[in-house]
């Protein structure tokens, strides 16, 4: 095994969870690292659970993510197929080599590996040399003889995945810690196959932050579905992930993937549970959002805006981005940041417009006043501003009063892009009407 093969093996029983996405990550950085292969292959023996639409959210999740395969579904290599389900003649040669050496037995129609009492003449032990947790040790004693063909004749994990394994010619494994426990089950197929046993490595699990296991029902743990259609960059998704587990040298938490290669060390990934930490995702995505371009940031946004029935293009569209790019932490609230911008018409809250001072009648002679200022002068944010501070000193009122109920006025919310750029966005002609509006309802 003289060329580092890596691999990630999905199930297609659900869609491209966030652990599997970061152990395809680390699985992928290890071998481009050094020069090596990434392979992808799937495991659909569960022929029940197992359906296409999970394959290519699976696929379509890593190629969105950048984890491009060397061989795998799509992408033929010489060690295929890289699907389990096209395996069952192989599969069912290792078995016969098992039975035939009395390695493993029928038992009410499954077949059964049989646990030596030694191995290595002498050896009552496992040893799993894994990279990250050093040795582990196993007692043959305290395992069981353990299925690998089903009574319907199909294969189980154990035995596929040791047989795959091998045939892909895998050097290294990488994985979750849940499959710590399956490892030394491993070993002995491969010993009993006389297959070489792979270096082993299992990443700590991603955990909530109260430390409970995260729920796919519960918890955002969909690549498609929870990040991608939310508005999250796969770039800051990329970046994000790789910090699940793994510590930089430095202080430095700003990676590309081509960083990643040259920085990421699997010695540095630590043995204790990853915390998923919302916060930090919404940092790291607003920071990528906020080094886009105008033009590329529109182009992103567009599928959106228009599932909320906004097609504006052009000029006005970037007037608008330039208003909440700096307020975005996922391409998702960019409508709710700036729907106020493209409704012709706003539902404004009364008793928010009258909350901001206090009284009907002093926000009845606010309005007006600012109608009359703004509809006189020059329509630039810095004229707006300083005239209408001059209008907030001239009625002894808080220059923040008055300019949130202007806000709630025209943008119908108290929590809106600075506002004066906003009125300028939005062209006098809008403003004026929408401060005469908000007038009949004091």
């Amino acid at each position: 095994m003289e060329e580092i093969r890596t691999r990630i093996a999905p199930s297609p029983t659900g869609y491209l969870h966030i652990g599997t996405a970061r152990t395809a990550l680390f699985n992928y950085l290890f071998a481009k690292q050094a020069g090596g292969k990434f392979i992808v292959r799937i495991e659909d023996t569960d022929h029940e659970r197992s359906e296409e639409k999970y394959v290519l959210d699976i696929t379509n999740g890593l190629s969105w993510l950048g984890l491009n395969w060397d061989e795998g579904p799509f992408t033929e290599g010489e060690f295929g197929p890289y699907y389990q389900s096209k395996k069952t003649e192989r599969y069912n040669e290792c078995v016969k080599i098992l039975l035939d050496q009395n390695l493993a037995y029928k038992k009410d129609g499954a077949i059964w590996f049989r646990i030596p009492e030694k191995i290595d003449l002498d050896t009552t032990e496992i040893i799993v040399k894994d990279l990250i947790r050093g040795d582990v040790h196993f007692k043959l004693t305290d395992l069981k003889d353990f299925v690998i063909v089903k009574s319907d004749g199909t294969p189980i994990f154990h035995l596929a995945v040791v047989v795959d394994d091998y045939d892909m010619k895998i050097s290294h494994i990488i994985r979750g810690e849940d499959h710590l426990s399956n490892t030394p089950k491993h070993i002995l197929l491969q010993k009993a196959l006389n297959f070489p046993t792979p270096i082993y490595a299992h990443l700590p699990l991603i955990v909530n932050p109260n430390h409970s296991k995260m729920s796919k029902r519960k918890d955002p743990v969909s690549i498609s579905n929870d990040f991608k259609d939310k508005g999250y960059l796969p770039e800051a998704m990329i970046n994000f992930i790789s910090l699940l587990g793994w510590s930089p040298k430095n202080e430095d938490e700003i990676f590309s993937l081509q960083d990643l290669i040259t920085e990421f060390d699997l010695t540095r990934v630590g043995k204790s549970p990853s915390v998923f930490n919302q916060q930090k995702l919404d940092w790291i995505n607003g920071l990528y959002i906020r080094k886009m371009s105008l033009g590329d940031l529109a182009k992103q946004l567009e599928p959106f805006y228009s599932k909320h029935g906004v097609n504006v293009k052009g000029e006005y569209l970037l007037s608008v981005i330039a208003l909440i790019q700096e307020r975005l932490k996922n391409l998702d609230e960019a409508y709710s940041l700036s729907y106020f911008m493209f409704d012709e018409k706003i539902e404004v809250p009364p008793e928010m417009l009258l909350e901001k001072l206090h009284d009907k009648n002093l926000t009845k002679n606010a309005l007006e006043k600012s109608y009359k200022i703004i509809e006189a002068i020059d329509f630039t944010h810095d004229k707006l501003e300083s005239e209408l501070r001059n209008l907030a000193t001239e009625m002894n009122i808080t220059a923040k009063g008055l300019f949130q109920t202007l806000r709630v006025a025209v943008c119908g919310t108290d929590v809106a892009p600075p506002l004066f750029q906003t009125f300028e966005v939005l062209g006098k002609e809008k403003v004026l009407k929408r401060i005469n509006e908000a007038l009949n309802l004091v």
